[in-house]
């Protein structure tokens, strides 16, 4: 694989051959030369793409990491239905954690999830204070997500859509909120 023109070269460190246990170990690994890159490149969009073998066919698991350089600082969020647990090493569940994004405009809060492969009567959310729970049941897929919006909202004047995968919900900020 080459290395785009402009980028540093930072060897991945991990190991992408692992089984389930080890997976989320390898990803440590991954998550710490994404830190490493993002230090180097701010703005510059980092991934990795390659196969994890002996899961067998049962596997049914997606785990994966969204990485996003705000305010000068790395922030990185997991998402899909591969969660650690200290006994087993690794479970994967039926329900997945959908990738999310908040963005703040003026008096107005726009939250962004991807939930392929359900309808829009699937999808149900509540707000309560600055909480938004998430959830979509459909015939093959489940997400679920608690997100902590950046303040208060007035759930009265909440409108959503849905199109392609992509739930979008616009908020309106409590009067007064920051």
């Amino acid at each position: 694989m080459s290395k785009p023109e402009g980028r540093p070269e930072i060897p991945f460190q991990g190991n992408a051959s692992a089984d389930l246990g080890g997976l989320l170990g390898g990803v440590g690994g991954l998550l710490g030369n994404l830190f490493q890159l993002v230090e180097k490149t701010q703005e510059q969009a980092a991934s990795y793409q390659g196969k994890i073998s002996d899961l067998g066919e049962q596997a049914q698991g997606v785990f994966g990491v969204s990485v996003r350089v705000l305010g000068g600082q790395p922030v990185v969020e997991r998402f899909g239905n591969i969660r650690p647990d200290k006994k087993k090493g690794a479970i994967v569940d039926e329900v997945r954690e959908p990738l999310v994004d908040v963005f703040e405009e003026a008096g107005n809060i726009q939250v962004l999830a991807e939930l392929p492969g359900v309808d829009e009567a699937d999808i149900s959310w509540e707000l309560a204070g600055s909480k938004l729970q998430l959830r979509a049941k459909g015939r093959y897929r489940q997400y679920a997500r608690e997100v902590t919006l950046p303040g208060p909202v007035v759930a009265e004047h909440a409108k959503s859509s849905y199109r392609n995968g992509i739930f979008q919900l616009s908020l309106e900020r409590q009067s007064g909120a920051q």
